[in-house]
């Protein structure tokens, strides 16, 4: 009798489903639940069959994947949540160069450089920078001073910060090991000449073996004693073993710290990853993915409110009914609803892309074994997605009212069906656009400024404790050496070889931050 009330509630779920499916033109659809415990339970909707490993992209549900690589490199002592300086490892001018994104005023300053020099992952990954990328123009500006108690929802800070991480996992150049024994990441080299020899294991244990003309390095050398004397030719080094099938970019880091160890077997942020919204990935994965997070005791502390909607300046321009902002905040990697204590009840996120939507919600429930979460992916119309309007469906039983609220009225999609929900979508959509046009400058208020920091710090304080990061010299990697242990069962791939490509390859927009994710 139980499993018939089952079998009859889910038929009910799926009429309500398949009738905005079809109202809205949505082609596919998939969902999966999960609890604290157990595997994911998914079901399909669509005019094509959905399986359980149906690839979709997730748009901007990749920020909260690339939120959880960081924290996790915070964890093993990688990097730290409040290390400033990232234009002295990465200059913004050669990132925007490099990606084609134009500066407004055509140089950046000093004034420009202590500004990014302000940024932290903390302050990127709850959208603090005051940094954003205008979408029909490609121009960088900025709205307000970084570390300033706003909100400013943006992809460009958190590619930026991807690229910064990708130049601190760069492999190291070493003197080729006469026993056998490597180190991960680390690009052992000697001269034979004409030609350069290499062999590297990278981050996921491959290694790959290879020669390199020395005349390609434009290189005279025709002995190696001293490492350094390769540094001229690092780069060029290094972007030629790159298209030979190494490189430690997000794709490798996610695979190693996300990807397997979670079992996302259908996972990818693609051959030319982008933090911001190049995941693609099966429901199932990403239902995988919040189980593991939100019943990871040392991450809890992400869920802590970092800055609420009150600050968000394009919702207290579009938003009529303000009183909903104070239910809404920014976390790392997630939006929350709080309650009117500033306790977070929900976290969410939502994605779109050409025709990919997606959500997600998890139940924060004090106690972790009864948590839940809920995602789904939909695809089409194929020009322009529709699945936004199945929030309001598929995510009913989660205290969401004052999300749904905010990203419906600032955004300007319908989250549900509504009389000329068409009509009504363009109308809030081409307000949102137009202020999103303006992004008019803010004022520099320093109290605001200390406030900020004050609430970052207090995040810091309920951290687990961290490893403490030790800057390693040439000399101290030499000395390194002598405790190398061969990498075990690792995969060496001739340098010949092709992997095979996916079949799934949706190709991006021409920039990769959409407004609107």
């Amino acid at each position: 009798m139980s499993q018939t009330k089952i079998d009859k509630s889910n038929l009910i779920e799926k009429s309500d489903v398949e009738s905005v499916r079809k109202e809205a033109n949505i082609s596919q659809v998939s969902v999966a639940t999960v609890t604290s415990s157990g595997s994911p339970v998914t079901h399909g909707y669509g005019d094509m069959a959905v399986e359980i490993d149906t690839i979709f992209g997730a748009a901007s549900l990749s920020k909260p994947v690339f939120a959880y690589l960081v924290l996790k490199l915070v964890e093993t002592g990688k990097l730290t949540l409040d290390m400033k300086g990232l234009n002295d490892i990465l200059p913004f001018k050669t990132f925007c160069e490099q990606h084609g994104f134009k500066w407004k005023n055509e140089e950046i300053n000093e004034e420009d450089i202590t500004r990014i020099n302000a940024f932290t992952p903390a302050m990127i990954l709850s959208h603090k920078t005051g940094f954003d990328l205008n979408n029909r123009t490609n121009e960088v500006n900025h709205q307000f001073e970084p570390g300033q108690e706003y909100y400013r929802y943006s992809g460009l800070p958190l590619f930026y910060l991807q690229k910064v991480i990708e130049k601190l996992h760069e492999p190291q150049l070493a003197l080729m090991s006469e026993n056998d024994s490597f180190k991960e990441n680390k690009l052992y080299v000697s001269i034979n000449p004409p030609n350069l020899k290499y062999t590297i294991f990278d981050l996921t244990g491959v290694g790959i073996s290879g020669t390199i003309d020395l005349k390609d390095l434009n290189c005279n050398l025709q002995k190696l004693t001293d490492i350094q004397d390769l540094n001229p030719y690092l780069p060029k080094i290094l972007e030629e073993v790159a298209k030979r099938g190494h490189t430690s970019n997000l794709e490798v880091l996610a695979k190693k710290y996300v990807f397997d160890p979670l079992q996302m077997h259908h996972s990818s942020f693609g051959g030319k990853p982008c933090a911001a919204n190049s995941l693609i990935t099966t429901t199932k994965d990403y239902a995988l993915f919040v189980q593991a997070w939100m019943n990871d005791e040392k991450l809890q502390y992400a869920f802590k409110p970092q800055i609420s909607m009150t600050k968000d300046p394009w919702a207290q321009e579009v938003v009529p009914d303000k009183e909903n902002l104070k239910y809404v905040a920014e976390c790392l990697g997630f939006q929350l609803e709080v309650d009117e204590n500033g306790k977070p009840l929900t976290a969410f996120k939502t994605g779109d892309m050409g025709p990919w939507r997606g959500w997600v919600a998890i139940d924060l429930n004090e106690d972790i074994k009864q948590r839940r979460a809920t995602v789904y992916f939909a695809k089409g119309p194929e020009s322009d997605g529709n699945g936004h309007i199945l929030a309001e469906t598929l995510m009913d039983g989660y205290q969401l009212r004052h999300g749904l609220y905010w990203f419906k009225e600032k955004y300007g999609f319908a989250t549900g069906l509504e009389k000329d929900w068409e009509t009504s979508q363009k109308v809030r959509c081409a307000r949102g656009m137009e202020y999103q046009d303006k992004s008019p400058r803010l004022p520099k208020l320093e109290e605001e400024v200390t406030e900020s920091i004050d609430s970052t710090q207090k995040m810091f304080q309920i951290m687990p404790p961290r490893t403490k990061l030790t800057l390693k010299t040439v000399k101290s990697e030499e000395q390194e050496a002598n405790s190398n242990k061969p990498i075990p069962e690792v995969e060496v791939r001739k340098e010949g070889e092709i992997q095979e490509e996916r079949k799934f390859n949706p190709t991006p927009r021409s920039t990769f931050y959409d407004p609107y994710k």
